[in-house]
């Protein structure tokens, strides 16, 4: 079997070229993997500045990953130095690498502190954001830098409790009995895992008690108010988390929808664990409207993930069109309008902190739309805005954008 530090360096390759990346199957290391892969990831650019720098000449993959995953663990292990930089050594390849890594590697722990003083006139490198986003968030939100640091720490993992299965009490009571590491959120039915893990492995996954969903999405989800009675589509719904917090409201009725097969198969997967019985079906909303209207929607487009970068540093790291999504947005919403029943609502959401996906998407179809209304929603978190709301979580570290529509009768 690969060692796990080449199979972490082959995965930093991989998700460069946007290649599907690790699972929990691929490696009996895969933890350690994990937490190596995001955190090179969140020290990318400066890493990568580093290896140059010291190296005092272009290092080319996969070496110069190999070099940027010894100095994360340089930085991770301060009471393990000597032993790190002999372990990247001995696993160099080529062998005629060795003193490079070697000599790279030992500079780093010399220079360290003068490397970091000198990136400071580089906001790139303070921040490890690639330039087109950091332009990006400067312009846009008033409070960049405190989100910046933020979502450079690493995320709890939140776990919405099922309680249509199960009450929140009797989850709680099992994971104790089990010596489970957790906390209670600040959502309802929250629970926060105190260290990361195999979720599928926690008692009580296979009976379908719980799923994992972002603390944001919680948050967001407990602005919106649906009866019972009501029929909602999820018009975007794999993995399921949506559909999960809808069914946690008691409503039956559910119409779950995505584009491709694949990931309706994870949808329909995640639904039959947790016993929501909802109408599934493969379905591309920017080219249809339903013949039968709803009662309400969840509409969460596809959007640049900005907002969680904490979870995917990736996203912050390798060039990618942050307006790639504008025009399947603006289909979407305007089908999903086409759908929906006079003094229904829409929960338009993203997980973007780009106003131009979100508050201007929004003041746009309402200038362009009659009869549609954007419903006051409570301010959460650092960021504002003047329709609709963001909300941040302080667990999962993630900030999604939701602002709620209706369609009047006049």
């Amino acid at each position: 079997m690969v060692s796990p530090e080449w199979y972490c360096v082959q995965q930093l390759i991989n998700a460069q070229h946007k290649k599907i990346s690790i699972t929990s199957k691929d490696h009996k290391s895969y933890s350690q993997i994990y937490a190596w892969y995001k955190g090179v990831l969140r020290r990318y650019f400066f890493y990568e500045w580093c290896c140059t720098r010291l190296a005092k000449k272009s290092i080319k993959e996969p070496l110069k990953y190999f070099l940027m995953l010894g100095m994360y663990r340089l930085d991770t292990h301060p009471d393990q130095v000597a032993q790190i930089v002999n372990h990247m050594v001995s696993m160099t390849q080529p062998s005629k690498a060795k003193p490079l890594v070697n000599a790279v590697l030992r500079e780093y722990l010399r220079s360290k502190e003068r490397l970091i003083s000198k990136s400071l006139g580089d906001p790139v490198l303070v921040y490890d954001i690639r330039p087109s986003l950091l332009e990006r968030l400067q312009q846009a939100q008033i409070n960049w830098r405190q989100w910046i640091k933020q979502v450079k720490q690493v995320p709890k993992i939140c776990i919405l409790v099922n309680v249509q299965r199960v009450r929140l009490e009797e989850l709680c009571t099992l994971w104790e009995q089990q010596e489970v590491l957790f906390e209670k959120g600040d959502c309802p039915n929250m629970l926060v895992l105190k260290r990361s893990c195999l979720v599928h492995q926690l008692p009580g996954y296979q009976e379908g008690f719980f799923s994992v969903v972002s603390g944001a999405n919680q948050l967001l989800a407990d602005q919106w108010t649906l009866n019972p009675e009501s029929y909602v589509l999820d018009a975007c719904a794999a993995p399921g988390g949506k559909s999960a917090l809808i069914y946690n409201k008691g409503v039956k009725q559910i119409q779950a929808t995505d584009i491709d097969l694949e990931r309706i198969e994870r949808l329909t997967q995640n639904m039959q664990r947790l016993g929501i019985k909802a109408e599934i079906t493969v379905r591309d909303w920017t080219e249809s409207v339903a013949e039968k209207q709803f009662d309400a929607i969840w509409l969460d487009v596809p959007c640049s993930a900005t907002g969680v970068i904490a979870k995917h540093p990736e996203i912050a790291v390798w060039d990618r069109n942050d307006h790639l999504n504008e025009a399947v947005q603006s289909q979407l919403l305007r089908n999903a309008w086409r759908s929906l029943k006079p003094g229904g609502t829409i929960f338009y959401t993203t997980c973007s902190v780009l106003p131009h996906e979100n508050e201007q998407m929004i003041n746009c179809f309402l200038e362009e739309v009659n009869m549609s209304e954007a419903l006051p929603m409570p301010s959460q978190g650092i960021f504002s805005t003047s329709v609709g709301a963001y909300y941040q979580s302080d667990y999962s570290l993630d900030v999604v954008y939701g602002c709620l529509l209706k369609k009047t009768d006049k």
